[in-house]
């Protein structure tokens, strides 16, 4: 039971950081597309 809590607890901590991460990462890709265009 506590290694399904704290693999969840990981999972969320991994997603959460995905969100935060994927509209940096879009943005930088979105630079870079439009200076080399």
């Amino acid at each position: 039971m506590l290694h399904k809590i704290s693999y969840g607890r990981l999972v969320y901590l991994i997603v959460t950081q995905v969100i935060l991460v994927l509209p940096v990462w879009f943005g930088n890709y979105a630079k870079i597309v439009i200076a080399s265009d």
